[in-house]
Protein backbone atom coordinates (compact mmCIF):
# COMPACT_ATOMS: atom_id res chain seq x y z
CA UNK A 1 0.00 0.00 0.00
CA UNK A 2 2.70 2.35 0.65
CA UNK A 3 4.45 1.27 -2.15
CA UNK A 4 1.31 2.11 -4.62
CA UNK A 5 1.21 5.63 -2.71
CA UNK A 6 4.41 6.52 -3.31
CA UNK A 7 4.04 5.91 -6.66
CA UNK A 8 1.08 7.83 -7.56
CA UNK A 9 2.77 10.64 -5.50
CA UNK A 10 6.24 9.94 -7.76
CA UNK A 11 3.75 10.37 -11.18
CA UNK A 12 1.93 13.35 -10.03
CA UNK A 13 5.50 15.19 -8.85
CA UNK A 14 6.65 14.40 -12.31
CA UNK A 15 3.54 15.30 -13.87
CA UNK A 16 3.39 18.73 -11.85
CA UNK A 17 7.05 19.26 -13.25
CA UNK A 18 6.43 18.39 -16.76
CA UNK A 19 3.36 21.01 -16.46
CA UNK A 20 5.80 23.63 -15.06
CA UNK A 21 8.57 22.84 -17.30
CA UNK A 22 5.99 23.38 -20.23
CA UNK A 23 4.27 26.82 -18.41
CA UNK A 24 7.90 27.88 -18.37
CA UNK A 25 8.66 26.97 -21.76
CA UNK A 26 6.04 28.92 -23.39
CA UNK A 27 6.42 31.71 -21.03
CA UNK A 28 9.43 32.31 -23.13
CA UNK A 29 6.96 33.64 -26.12
CA UNK A 30 4.06 35.01 -23.79
CA UNK A 31 3.27 37.97 -25.63
CA UNK A 32 2.42 35.64 -28.49
CA UNK A 33 -0.34 34.28 -26.44
CA UNK A 34 -1.52 37.59 -24.81
CA UNK A 35 -3.65 37.82 -28.11
CA UNK A 36 -7.61 37.14 -27.10
CA UNK A 37 -8.70 34.77 -29.60
CA UNK A 38 -12.34 35.99 -29.46
CA UNK A 39 -10.70 39.83 -30.35
CA UNK A 40 -10.68 40.86 -33.80
CA UNK A 41 -7.50 42.95 -34.31
CA UNK A 42 -7.63 46.03 -36.18
CA UNK A 43 -5.51 44.81 -39.56
CA UNK A 44 -8.33 41.81 -39.24
CA UNK A 45 -12.19 44.40 -39.22
CA UNK A 46 -14.48 43.74 -41.58
CA UNK A 47 -14.27 46.97 -44.09
CA UNK A 48 -18.30 47.17 -44.28
CA UNK A 49 -18.65 46.63 -40.55
CA UNK A 50 -16.73 49.79 -39.99
CA UNK A 51 -18.49 51.48 -42.54
CA UNK A 52 -21.68 50.43 -40.76
CA UNK A 53 -20.66 51.76 -37.39
CA UNK A 54 -19.89 54.69 -38.68
CA UNK A 55 -23.15 55.74 -40.66
CA UNK A 56 -25.42 54.17 -37.47
CA UNK A 57 -22.57 56.36 -34.94
CA UNK A 58 -23.04 59.38 -36.75
CA UNK A 59 -26.91 59.39 -36.82
CA UNK A 60 -26.43 59.19 -33.07
CA UNK A 61 -24.01 61.82 -33.26
CA UNK A 62 -26.04 64.17 -34.78
CA UNK A 63 -28.99 63.28 -32.68
CA UNK A 64 -27.05 64.11 -29.11
CA UNK A 65 -25.92 67.05 -30.86
CA UNK A 66 -29.39 68.57 -32.37
CA UNK A 67 -30.66 67.97 -28.68
CA UNK A 68 -28.50 70.38 -27.13
CA UNK A 69 -28.92 72.73 -30.34
CA UNK A 70 -32.57 72.57 -29.93
CA UNK A 71 -32.82 73.44 -26.58
CA UNK A 72 -30.83 76.77 -26.71
CA UNK A 73 -32.57 77.70 -29.82
CA UNK A 74 -36.48 77.57 -28.69
CA UNK A 75 -37.15 74.31 -30.13
CA UNK A 76 -37.47 72.43 -26.97
CA UNK A 77 -38.00 73.05 -23.69
CA UNK A 78 -34.45 73.64 -21.87
CA UNK A 79 -34.63 72.65 -18.21
CA UNK A 80 -32.79 74.58 -15.71
CA UNK A 81 -33.17 77.41 -13.51
CA UNK A 82 -30.06 79.26 -15.21
CA UNK A 83 -28.36 78.82 -18.70
CA UNK A 84 -25.34 77.49 -16.39
CA UNK A 85 -27.34 74.84 -14.01
CA UNK A 86 -29.16 73.60 -17.18
CA UNK A 87 -25.93 71.45 -18.16
CA UNK A 88 -23.21 69.89 -16.68
CA UNK A 89 -19.79 68.72 -17.95
CA UNK A 90 -21.30 64.76 -17.77
CA UNK A 91 -24.08 65.98 -19.82
CA UNK A 92 -21.71 66.68 -22.65
CA UNK A 93 -19.41 63.23 -22.51
CA UNK A 94 -22.03 61.05 -24.51
CA UNK A 95 -21.50 63.27 -27.46
CA UNK A 96 -17.62 63.29 -26.85
CA UNK A 97 -17.08 59.88 -26.81
CA UNK A 98 -19.14 59.23 -29.59
CA UNK A 99 -17.42 61.38 -31.86
CA UNK A 100 -13.71 59.93 -30.54
CA UNK A 101 -14.24 56.84 -29.89
CA UNK A 102 -17.32 55.47 -31.79
CA UNK A 103 -16.48 57.70 -35.35
CA UNK A 104 -13.17 58.96 -35.75
CA UNK A 105 -11.37 56.55 -34.72
CA UNK A 106 -13.01 53.48 -36.52
CA UNK A 107 -13.37 56.57 -39.40
CA UNK A 108 -9.14 56.28 -39.37
CA UNK A 109 -8.87 52.92 -38.69
CA UNK A 110 -11.36 52.33 -42.29
CA UNK A 111 -8.85 54.80 -43.71
CA UNK A 112 -5.73 53.07 -42.75
CA UNK A 113 -7.07 50.03 -44.66
CA UNK A 114 -8.73 51.01 -47.83
CA UNK A 115 -5.37 53.37 -48.47
CA UNK A 116 -2.67 52.55 -51.24
CA UNK A 117 -0.27 50.73 -49.90
CA UNK A 118 3.33 50.74 -52.21
CA UNK A 119 5.04 48.39 -50.55
CA UNK A 120 2.51 45.59 -51.78
CA UNK A 121 0.88 44.37 -54.96
CA UNK A 122 -2.30 43.79 -53.79
CA UNK A 123 -5.43 46.67 -54.08
CA UNK A 124 -6.09 48.38 -51.22
CA UNK A 125 -7.07 51.80 -52.19
CA UNK A 126 -10.85 51.74 -52.16
CA UNK A 127 -11.85 55.31 -52.69
CA UNK A 128 -15.71 55.20 -52.17
CA UNK A 129 -14.65 53.75 -48.28
CA UNK A 130 -12.09 56.23 -48.69
CA UNK A 131 -14.45 59.81 -49.86
CA UNK A 132 -17.27 58.64 -47.52
CA UNK A 133 -15.28 58.52 -44.50
CA UNK A 134 -13.40 61.72 -45.08
CA UNK A 135 -16.86 63.56 -45.90
CA UNK A 136 -18.73 61.56 -42.44
CA UNK A 137 -15.70 62.72 -39.91
CA UNK A 138 -15.19 66.09 -41.45
CA UNK A 139 -18.80 66.74 -40.47
CA UNK A 140 -18.38 65.46 -37.16
CA UNK A 141 -14.68 67.70 -36.71
CA UNK A 142 -17.15 71.26 -37.43
CA UNK A 143 -20.03 70.19 -35.66
CA UNK A 144 -17.15 69.64 -32.19
CA UNK A 145 -15.95 73.02 -33.59
CA UNK A 146 -19.21 74.94 -33.56
CA UNK A 147 -19.97 73.23 -30.09
CA UNK A 148 -16.74 73.38 -28.00
CA UNK A 149 -14.34 75.98 -30.26
CA UNK A 150 -10.99 74.61 -29.45
CA UNK A 151 -10.43 70.62 -29.98
CA UNK A 152 -8.14 68.35 -30.16
CA UNK A 153 -7.57 66.96 -33.20
CA UNK A 154 -4.08 66.84 -34.61
CA UNK A 155 -2.39 64.73 -31.57
CA UNK A 156 -5.59 63.18 -30.49
CA UNK A 157 -4.58 59.82 -31.91
CA UNK A 158 -1.68 59.82 -31.44
CA UNK A 159 -1.27 56.27 -28.85
CA UNK A 160 1.51 57.57 -27.40
CA UNK A 161 0.02 60.82 -26.10
CA UNK A 162 -2.39 60.45 -23.85
CA UNK A 163 -3.06 63.94 -23.36
CA UNK A 164 -3.50 65.38 -26.59
CA UNK A 165 -3.61 69.77 -26.49
CA UNK A 166 -6.45 71.17 -28.26
CA UNK A 167 -6.24 73.06 -31.93
CA UNK A 168 -7.52 76.16 -32.68
CA UNK A 169 -10.80 75.80 -34.07
CA UNK A 170 -10.14 78.05 -37.30
CA UNK A 171 -7.35 75.46 -37.59
CA UNK A 172 -9.42 72.12 -37.59
CA UNK A 173 -12.14 73.89 -40.14
CA UNK A 174 -9.45 74.25 -42.23
CA UNK A 175 -8.26 70.71 -41.93
CA UNK A 176 -11.77 69.64 -42.38
CA UNK A 177 -12.24 71.50 -45.58
CA UNK A 178 -8.60 69.31 -47.06
CA UNK A 179 -10.64 66.71 -45.91
CA UNK A 180 -13.75 67.66 -47.97
CA UNK A 181 -11.68 68.55 -51.03
CA UNK A 182 -9.67 65.11 -50.55
CA UNK A 183 -12.81 63.64 -50.57
CA UNK A 184 -13.77 64.52 -53.73
CA UNK A 185 -11.00 63.66 -55.62
CA UNK A 186 -11.83 60.31 -54.10
CA UNK A 187 -15.25 60.18 -55.30
CA UNK A 188 -14.31 61.29 -58.41
CA UNK A 189 -11.96 58.49 -58.66
CA UNK A 190 -15.07 56.06 -58.10
CA UNK A 191 -16.60 58.03 -61.00
CA UNK A 192 -13.63 57.01 -63.06
CA UNK A 193 -13.20 53.18 -62.26
CA UNK A 194 -16.56 52.01 -62.18
CA UNK A 195 -15.08 48.36 -60.67
CA UNK A 196 -14.14 50.07 -57.82
CA UNK A 197 -15.80 48.03 -54.53
CA UNK A 198 -18.68 50.24 -53.05
CA UNK A 199 -20.15 49.23 -49.79
CA UNK A 200 -22.69 46.67 -49.36
CA UNK A 201 -24.77 48.87 -47.46
CA UNK A 202 -24.29 52.87 -47.94
CA UNK A 203 -27.66 53.96 -45.15
CA UNK A 204 -27.35 57.15 -46.41
CA UNK A 205 -26.73 57.32 -50.63
CA UNK A 206 -26.86 54.13 -51.55
CA UNK A 207 -23.95 53.62 -52.93
CA UNK A 208 -24.24 57.07 -55.48
CA UNK A 209 -21.04 59.03 -55.23
CA UNK A 210 -22.29 61.76 -57.28
CA UNK A 211 -24.13 62.47 -53.96
CA UNK A 212 -21.42 62.77 -51.71
CA UNK A 213 -19.40 64.84 -53.81
CA UNK A 214 -22.42 67.84 -53.58
CA UNK A 215 -22.42 66.98 -49.87
CA UNK A 216 -18.84 67.36 -49.32
CA UNK A 217 -19.48 71.25 -51.31
CA UNK A 218 -22.47 71.69 -49.22
CA UNK A 219 -20.26 71.04 -45.90
CA UNK A 220 -18.26 73.50 -47.50
CA UNK A 221 -20.41 76.21 -47.90
CA UNK A 222 -21.61 75.64 -44.44
CA UNK A 223 -17.91 76.08 -43.18
CA UNK A 224 -17.67 79.50 -45.54
CA UNK A 225 -21.60 80.99 -44.75
CA UNK A 226 -20.31 80.12 -40.95
CA UNK A 227 -16.94 81.79 -40.84
CA UNK A 228 -18.27 84.85 -43.06
CA UNK A 229 -17.69 87.43 -40.01
CA UNK A 230 -14.04 86.50 -39.78
CA UNK A 231 -13.01 86.21 -43.52
CA UNK A 232 -15.52 88.41 -45.62
CA UNK A 233 -13.56 88.35 -48.35
CA UNK A 234 -12.29 84.62 -48.74
CA UNK A 235 -16.14 83.65 -47.47
CA UNK A 236 -17.47 85.11 -50.48
CA UNK A 237 -15.52 84.23 -53.45
CA UNK A 238 -15.17 80.55 -52.13
CA UNK A 239 -19.22 80.49 -51.99
CA UNK A 240 -19.47 82.22 -54.97
CA UNK A 241 -17.23 79.30 -56.67
CA UNK A 242 -19.41 76.62 -55.05
CA UNK A 243 -21.93 78.49 -56.34
CA UNK A 244 -20.76 78.48 -60.09
CA UNK A 245 -19.90 74.55 -59.99
CA UNK A 246 -22.42 72.53 -62.80
CA UNK A 247 -25.30 71.03 -60.73
CA UNK A 248 -24.05 67.77 -61.45
CA UNK A 249 -21.15 68.55 -58.92
CA UNK A 250 -22.02 71.55 -56.83
CA UNK A 251 -24.00 71.96 -53.85
CA UNK A 252 -27.07 69.85 -52.79
CA UNK A 253 -29.19 71.11 -55.09
CA UNK A 254 -32.79 68.68 -55.23
CA UNK A 255 -34.21 66.51 -52.20
CA UNK A 256 -32.63 63.43 -54.00
CA UNK A 257 -29.40 64.46 -52.62
CA UNK A 258 -30.68 65.34 -49.03
CA UNK A 259 -28.09 63.98 -46.29
CA UNK A 260 -30.69 62.39 -44.14
CA UNK A 261 -30.82 58.82 -42.03
CA UNK A 262 -34.33 56.88 -42.26
CA UNK A 263 -35.41 54.83 -39.63
CA UNK A 264 -36.95 51.69 -41.00
CA UNK A 265 -39.15 50.93 -37.76
CA UNK A 266 -38.75 46.75 -37.84
CA UNK A 267 -37.37 45.81 -34.95
CA UNK A 268 -37.49 47.39 -31.22
CA UNK A 269 -34.06 45.73 -30.06
CA UNK A 270 -30.83 44.38 -31.53
CA UNK A 271 -31.50 47.47 -32.57
CA UNK A 272 -33.79 49.23 -32.00
CA UNK A 273 -34.99 50.58 -35.42
CA UNK A 274 -37.75 53.39 -34.89
CA UNK A 275 -37.04 57.00 -34.85
CA UNK A 276 -35.71 57.57 -31.14
CA UNK A 277 -38.01 60.64 -31.10
CA UNK A 278 -41.22 58.73 -31.56
CA UNK A 279 -40.14 55.43 -29.57
CA UNK A 280 -39.75 57.29 -26.66
CA UNK A 281 -43.07 59.06 -26.71
CA UNK A 282 -45.56 57.25 -27.83
CA UNK A 283 -44.43 54.15 -26.02
CA UNK A 284 -46.23 55.06 -23.22
CA UNK A 285 -46.40 58.60 -22.60
CA UNK A 286 -44.75 61.88 -24.10
CA UNK A 287 -41.62 62.59 -22.48
CA UNK A 288 -39.53 65.72 -23.79
CA UNK A 289 -41.35 69.10 -23.59
CA UNK A 290 -42.07 71.15 -26.29
CA UNK A 291 -41.10 74.58 -26.43
CA UNK A 292 -44.14 77.23 -26.24
CA UNK A 293 -42.31 80.27 -28.16
CA UNK A 294 -41.23 77.70 -31.09
CA UNK A 295 -44.87 76.54 -30.97
CA UNK A 296 -46.73 80.03 -30.97
CA UNK A 297 -44.41 81.07 -33.70
CA UNK A 298 -46.40 78.48 -35.82
CA UNK A 299 -49.54 79.10 -34.25
CA UNK A 300 -49.99 83.28 -34.92
CA UNK A 301 -46.49 84.43 -36.09
CA UNK A 302 -47.63 85.71 -38.89
CA UNK A 303 -50.99 87.33 -36.71
CA UNK A 304 -53.68 85.34 -38.07
CA UNK A 305 -51.95 82.92 -40.33
CA UNK A 306 -51.10 79.48 -38.93
CA UNK A 307 -47.77 78.12 -39.86
CA UNK A 308 -49.29 75.39 -42.84
CA UNK A 309 -46.44 73.08 -40.75
CA UNK A 310 -47.86 72.98 -37.36
CA UNK A 311 -50.15 69.51 -37.76
CA UNK A 312 -47.04 68.11 -39.18
CA UNK A 313 -44.46 69.22 -36.56
CA UNK A 314 -46.62 68.58 -33.25
CA UNK A 315 -48.92 66.20 -32.09
CA UNK A 316 -51.26 67.48 -29.33
CA UNK A 317 -52.93 64.54 -27.11
CA UNK A 318 -55.44 67.22 -26.15
CA UNK A 319 -57.51 69.65 -28.07
CA UNK A 320 -58.39 72.47 -24.92
CA UNK A 321 -56.32 73.97 -22.02
CA UNK A 322 -56.55 73.07 -19.03
CA UNK A 323 -57.32 74.95 -15.57
CA UNK A 324 -55.54 72.20 -13.36
CA UNK A 325 -52.93 73.44 -11.12
CA UNK A 326 -51.61 69.92 -10.45
CA UNK A 327 -51.53 69.45 -14.23
CA UNK A 328 -49.79 72.80 -15.21
CA UNK A 329 -49.07 74.96 -11.61
CA UNK A 330 -49.08 78.52 -13.90
CA UNK A 331 -52.43 77.86 -15.68
CA UNK A 332 -53.80 79.58 -12.45
CA UNK A 333 -51.85 82.69 -13.41
CA UNK A 334 -53.65 85.66 -14.39
CA UNK A 335 -50.70 87.35 -16.55
CA UNK A 336 -47.08 86.61 -17.54
CA UNK A 337 -44.09 87.40 -16.06
CA UNK A 338 -43.04 91.33 -15.28
CA UNK A 339 -40.20 90.52 -17.40
CA UNK A 340 -41.96 89.10 -20.41
CA UNK A 341 -42.85 91.23 -23.31
CA UNK A 342 -46.49 91.78 -24.76
CA UNK A 343 -47.32 88.79 -27.57
CA UNK A 344 -44.96 86.46 -25.95
CA UNK A 345 -46.06 82.65 -25.54
CA UNK A 346 -46.37 82.09 -21.79
CA UNK A 347 -47.23 78.73 -19.79
CA UNK A 348 -49.69 77.22 -22.28
CA UNK A 349 -50.99 77.98 -25.64
CA UNK A 350 -54.80 78.04 -27.09
CA UNK A 351 -56.17 75.26 -28.80
CA UNK A 352 -54.16 72.10 -26.48
CA UNK A 353 -50.75 73.02 -27.72
CA UNK A 354 -49.10 72.26 -24.34
CA UNK A 355 -45.36 73.07 -24.13
CA UNK A 356 -42.97 74.92 -21.39
CA UNK A 357 -41.88 78.10 -21.25
CA UNK A 358 -37.78 78.70 -21.64
CA UNK A 359 -35.90 77.64 -18.41
CA UNK A 360 -38.77 76.03 -16.67
CA UNK A 361 -37.24 73.36 -14.48
CA UNK A 362 -40.59 72.61 -12.28
CA UNK A 363 -41.23 69.46 -11.36
CA UNK A 364 -43.14 66.92 -13.78
CA UNK A 365 -46.44 66.68 -13.20
CA UNK A 366 -49.28 63.45 -14.40
CA UNK A 367 -49.46 65.71 -18.32
CA UNK A 368 -47.63 63.04 -20.21
CA UNK A 369 -50.64 62.11 -21.97
CA UNK A 370 -51.58 65.72 -22.51
CA UNK A 371 -48.38 67.48 -23.34
CA UNK A 372 -47.75 68.10 -26.83
CA UNK A 373 -45.24 66.00 -28.34
CA UNK A 374 -43.66 65.33 -31.76
CA UNK A 375 -45.79 65.26 -34.92
CA UNK A 376 -45.49 63.37 -37.95
CA UNK A 377 -42.52 65.08 -39.45
CA UNK A 378 -39.53 63.82 -38.93
CA UNK A 379 -40.44 61.78 -36.12
CA UNK A 380 -42.59 59.55 -38.20
CA UNK A 381 -45.69 60.16 -35.47
CA UNK A 382 -49.21 60.96 -35.48
CA UNK A 383 -50.44 63.65 -38.35
CA UNK A 384 -52.84 66.10 -35.59
CA UNK A 385 -56.00 66.01 -37.09
CA UNK A 386 -57.73 67.70 -33.94
CA UNK A 387 -58.39 63.77 -32.91
CA UNK A 388 -57.41 64.54 -29.13
CA UNK A 389 -56.09 61.13 -28.76
CA UNK A 390 -53.48 60.21 -26.18
CA UNK A 391 -50.36 58.67 -27.27
CA UNK A 392 -49.20 55.03 -25.81
CA UNK A 393 -51.33 52.07 -24.77
CA UNK A 394 -51.14 49.08 -26.67
CA UNK A 395 -51.41 50.99 -30.15
CA UNK A 396 -48.78 53.68 -29.38
CA UNK A 397 -46.33 52.81 -31.75
CA UNK A 398 -48.78 51.99 -34.38
CA UNK A 399 -50.10 55.46 -34.41
CA UNK A 400 -49.15 57.53 -37.27
CA UNK A 401 -46.23 56.57 -39.33
CA UNK A 402 -45.29 54.12 -36.89
CA UNK A 403 -41.77 55.45 -36.27
CA UNK A 404 -40.52 55.62 -39.81
CA UNK A 405 -39.14 58.94 -39.57
CA UNK A 406 -35.83 60.55 -40.46
CA UNK A 407 -32.78 62.48 -38.99
CA UNK A 408 -32.71 65.66 -41.31
CA UNK A 409 -28.78 66.42 -40.97
CA UNK A 410 -28.80 68.69 -44.82
CA UNK A 411 -32.03 68.90 -46.32
CA UNK A 412 -32.70 70.96 -49.35
CA UNK A 413 -34.13 73.46 -47.80
CA UNK A 414 -31.64 74.33 -45.71
CA UNK A 415 -28.77 75.26 -48.55
CA UNK A 416 -31.28 77.39 -50.16
CA UNK A 417 -31.72 79.49 -46.77
CA UNK A 418 -28.12 79.56 -46.45
CA UNK A 419 -28.03 80.71 -50.08
CA UNK A 420 -29.84 83.27 -49.42
CA UNK A 421 -27.68 84.41 -46.30
CA UNK A 422 -25.04 84.43 -48.15
CA UNK A 423 -26.91 86.77 -50.97
CA UNK A 424 -27.88 89.12 -48.22
CA UNK A 425 -25.01 89.44 -46.10
CA UNK A 426 -21.90 88.66 -47.96
CA UNK A 427 -23.43 89.99 -51.78
CA UNK A 428 -25.71 92.95 -50.54
CA UNK A 429 -27.99 91.21 -52.76
CA UNK A 430 -31.90 91.61 -51.49
CA UNK A 431 -33.61 90.63 -54.37
CA UNK A 432 -31.57 87.37 -55.11
CA UNK A 433 -32.18 86.70 -51.34
CA UNK A 434 -35.80 87.02 -51.58
CA UNK A 435 -35.70 84.82 -54.55
CA UNK A 436 -33.89 82.47 -52.56
CA UNK A 437 -36.12 83.19 -49.33
CA UNK A 438 -39.70 82.24 -51.70
CA UNK A 439 -38.27 78.93 -52.81
CA UNK A 440 -36.95 77.73 -49.22
CA UNK A 441 -40.15 78.51 -47.32
CA UNK A 442 -42.13 76.51 -50.07
CA UNK A 443 -39.51 73.84 -50.77
CA UNK A 444 -39.47 73.10 -46.42
CA UNK A 445 -43.30 73.50 -47.04
CA UNK A 446 -44.32 71.07 -49.54
CA UNK A 447 -41.45 68.67 -48.22
CA UNK A 448 -43.20 68.30 -45.07
CA UNK A 449 -46.05 67.84 -46.58
CA UNK A 450 -45.84 64.83 -49.00
CA UNK A 451 -43.26 63.24 -45.38
CA UNK A 452 -45.36 60.29 -45.27
CA UNK A 453 -48.22 61.14 -47.02
CA UNK A 454 -50.21 58.18 -47.08
CA UNK A 455 -50.90 58.35 -43.60
CA UNK A 456 -52.53 61.76 -44.11
CA UNK A 457 -56.49 61.98 -43.50
CA UNK A 458 -58.31 61.63 -46.31
CA UNK A 459 -61.83 63.15 -45.52
CA UNK A 460 -63.55 64.81 -42.93
CA UNK A 461 -62.75 68.72 -42.06
CA UNK A 462 -59.17 68.90 -41.34
CA UNK A 463 -59.03 67.11 -45.16
CA UNK A 464 -60.89 69.79 -46.67
CA UNK A 465 -59.77 72.55 -45.02
CA UNK A 466 -55.83 72.06 -44.22
CA UNK A 467 -54.70 68.54 -46.10
CA UNK A 468 -56.62 68.26 -49.58
CA UNK A 469 -54.11 69.71 -52.01
CA UNK A 470 -55.93 72.94 -53.26
CA UNK A 471 -56.67 73.70 -49.55
CA UNK A 472 -53.21 73.26 -48.61
CA UNK A 473 -51.52 75.34 -51.31
CA UNK A 474 -53.87 77.83 -50.72
CA UNK A 475 -52.62 77.85 -46.94
CA UNK A 476 -49.20 77.79 -48.40
CA UNK A 477 -49.61 80.72 -50.54
CA UNK A 478 -51.11 83.00 -47.92
CA UNK A 479 -48.38 81.85 -45.74
CA UNK A 480 -45.64 82.76 -48.10
CA UNK A 481 -46.87 85.84 -49.28
CA UNK A 482 -47.29 87.21 -45.74
CA UNK A 483 -43.50 86.41 -45.31
CA UNK A 484 -42.52 88.03 -48.57
CA UNK A 485 -44.43 91.08 -47.64
CA UNK A 486 -42.38 91.12 -44.38
CA UNK A 487 -39.49 90.76 -45.97
CA UNK A 488 -39.88 93.95 -48.22
CA UNK A 489 -41.48 96.44 -45.77
CA UNK A 490 -39.44 95.24 -43.04
CA UNK A 491 -41.97 95.77 -40.77
CA UNK A 492 -42.12 93.94 -37.08
CA UNK A 493 -43.48 90.17 -36.94
CA UNK A 494 -45.64 89.10 -33.92
CA UNK A 495 -44.73 89.18 -31.07
CA UNK A 496 -42.34 91.65 -31.53
CA UNK A 497 -44.65 94.44 -32.64
CA UNK A 498 -42.65 97.54 -30.96
CA UNK A 499 -39.01 96.19 -32.18
CA UNK A 500 -38.20 97.15 -35.98
CA UNK A 501 -37.18 94.17 -37.79
CA UNK A 502 -35.32 93.99 -40.81
CA UNK A 503 -34.79 91.48 -44.01
CA UNK A 504 -32.34 89.22 -42.44
CA UNK A 505 -34.29 88.30 -39.60
CA UNK A 506 -37.48 88.06 -41.73
CA UNK A 507 -34.75 85.27 -43.12
CA UNK A 508 -33.31 83.63 -40.29
CA UNK A 509 -37.44 83.26 -38.53
CA UNK A 510 -38.32 81.42 -41.81
CA UNK A 511 -34.94 79.19 -41.70
CA UNK A 512 -35.07 78.65 -37.77
CA UNK A 513 -38.93 77.46 -38.65
CA UNK A 514 -37.53 75.25 -41.62
CA UNK A 515 -35.03 73.45 -39.13
CA UNK A 516 -37.38 71.61 -36.94
CA UNK A 517 -35.74 68.59 -36.02
CA UNK A 518 -31.91 70.20 -36.67
CA UNK A 519 -30.76 71.89 -33.73
CA UNK A 520 -27.01 72.37 -34.92
CA UNK A 521 -28.33 74.43 -37.74
CA UNK A 522 -30.16 76.53 -35.55
CA UNK A 523 -27.39 77.03 -32.89
CA UNK A 524 -24.77 78.02 -35.24
CA UNK A 525 -27.32 80.21 -36.73
CA UNK A 526 -28.35 81.85 -34.18
CA UNK A 527 -24.77 82.75 -32.68
CA UNK A 528 -23.54 83.49 -36.27
CA UNK A 529 -26.23 85.89 -37.16
CA UNK A 530 -28.08 86.85 -33.68
CA UNK A 531 -31.39 86.71 -35.31
CA UNK A 532 -34.35 86.15 -34.99
CA UNK A 533 -34.30 89.01 -31.97
CA UNK A 534 -36.27 88.93 -28.90
CA UNK A 535 -37.17 85.12 -28.40
CA UNK A 536 -38.94 83.99 -25.33
CA UNK A 537 -37.09 85.36 -22.19
CA UNK A 538 -36.29 82.94 -19.61
CA UNK A 539 -38.56 82.40 -16.95
CA UNK A 540 -36.04 82.89 -14.63
CA UNK A 541 -35.64 86.83 -15.10
CA UNK A 542 -31.68 86.61 -14.30
CA UNK A 543 -31.04 83.09 -16.10
CA UNK A 544 -27.25 83.91 -16.34
CA UNK A 545 -25.46 83.59 -19.45
CA UNK A 546 -26.39 82.27 -23.12
CA UNK A 547 -24.47 79.34 -24.06
CA UNK A 548 -21.69 80.71 -26.87
CA UNK A 549 -20.32 77.71 -26.62
CA UNK A 550 -20.64 74.70 -24.51
CA UNK A 551 -18.21 73.70 -21.48
CA UNK A 552 -15.71 70.84 -22.21
CA UNK A 553 -17.27 67.11 -21.36
CA UNK A 554 -15.96 65.89 -17.89
CA UNK A 555 -14.21 62.75 -19.41
CA UNK A 556 -12.46 65.36 -21.10
CA UNK A 557 -11.09 67.84 -18.88
CA UNK A 558 -10.92 64.58 -15.89
CA UNK A 559 -8.72 62.07 -18.05
CA UNK A 560 -6.51 64.53 -19.76
CA UNK A 561 -3.98 66.94 -18.37
CA UNK A 562 -3.45 69.06 -21.14
CA UNK A 563 -7.30 69.90 -20.56
CA UNK A 564 -8.67 73.10 -18.50
CA UNK A 565 -12.20 73.50 -18.46
CA UNK A 566 -13.59 76.91 -19.31
CA UNK A 567 -14.15 79.53 -17.17
CA UNK A 568 -17.78 80.10 -17.94
CA UNK A 569 -20.69 79.58 -20.76
CA UNK A 570 -19.57 83.01 -22.58
CA UNK A 571 -16.35 81.38 -24.55
CA UNK A 572 -16.87 82.61 -28.03
CA UNK A 573 -15.68 79.48 -30.45
CA UNK A 574 -13.27 81.23 -33.63
CA UNK A 575 -16.47 82.49 -35.74
CA UNK A 576 -18.51 84.50 -33.29
CA UNK A 577 -17.98 87.94 -33.51
CA UNK A 578 -21.05 89.49 -32.14
CA UNK A 579 -21.11 91.21 -28.69
CA UNK A 580 -21.50 89.57 -25.41
CA UNK A 581 -25.13 90.21 -23.95
CA UNK A 582 -26.42 90.54 -27.58
CA UNK A 583 -28.05 86.93 -27.53
CA UNK A 584 -31.11 86.90 -25.60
Amino acid sequence: MNTMKKNKISNFAKGLVLSVALIMAASCNLEDHLVNPSTLTPDQAGKDFLFNGIQLNLAGFFLTATQFGMDNSRMLNMFGSTYENAYTANNFNGLWSSAYSDIMVNANLLLDLTKEDPATTELEYNAYFQGATKIMKAYVLVTLVDYFGKIPYSKAFNTNDYNPTADDGATVYNDALAMLNAAIVDMNAVAGQPLIPKPIQDLYYAGDQAKWIRLANTIKLKIYLQRRRVDVAGSTAAIDALLALPAATGVINSRADEFLFTSSANSQSNPNTYHPWFFNNYQTSAGQYMSNSFMLELLNGKGSTVDPRIRFYFYRQVTSPTTDVNELSCSSASSPPAHYPAGTAYCQLAAGYWGRDHLNNEGTPPDGLKRTTYGLYPAGGAFDASQGVPVGGTTGLTLGAAGRGIIPIMMFSYVTFMRAEHELTLKGNSAAARVLLNLAVRESIDRVYNFNISVLPTSGPVYTTIVAPASFAALTATYVAGVLANYDAGVPVAPNTSVPDNQLDVLVREYWVALWGNGVEAYNTIRRTGKPTKMQPALNPTPGNFYRSFIYPAVYVIRNSSAVQKPDNKVKVFWDTLPDGILF
